[in-house]
């Protein structure tokens, strides 16, 4: 039986492939297999060079419907690569509406407040956190504010 978990040499697995090429319908069909185990494929899979997740993928290409998607068959948008970087920090990277709505999608994801607040101070190996990322970009004034209790609340809690 074919394992479409197996990744390849370079620790990619199908979906992870599916993601970096963006094709849409075969990362949905992807995502409601199962794999050669008998279980659904798991949407965090790490690609093992860069421990990046297709979570981490889409975000870094702006593609919304496939963000949504992943987050929906409960992808964790906590985790880091090799570089410390999550796939908010990938999203506040550019400043398009799809990764303004992308960043909004991730926090409305965690269920409190204090899971948005981590993952906004997660700082890289540069010790950048998603605000500095999206400072840099322009995306910060999109940035939905009102998740993290408001601007003036969220900046003076993050910078204490």
């Amino acid at each position: 039986m074919l394992d479409l978990q197996m990744p390849n040499s370079f620790g990619e697995t199908a979906l992870l492939l599916a993601v970096k090429g963006r094709h849409n319908e075969c990362i949905r069909a992807l995502m409601y297999q199962k794999s050669g185990r008998g279980k659904k494929i798991n949407v965090n899979w790490r690609n093992n060079q860069t421990n990046a997740t297709a979570l981490m993928l889409a975000c870094n290409q702006g593609d919304l419907p496939v963000v949504l998607a992943l987050l929906k068959a409960n992808a964790d948008s906590r985790f880091s690569d090799r570089y410390n970087k999550t796939a908010i920090m990938y999203a506040c990277e550019n400043d398009t509406d799809a990764s303004a709505a992308i960043v909004k999608a991730i926090l409305q994801h965690e269920v409190s407040f204090t899971a948005r607040r981590t993952l906004i101070e997660a700082v890289d190996t540069c010790k950048w956190c998603s605000l500095h990322y999206a400072a840099r970009s322009g995306v910060l004034a999109r940035f939905p504010w009102e998740l993290l209790g408001g601007a003036s609340y969220a900046i003076n809690e993050i910078a204490t």
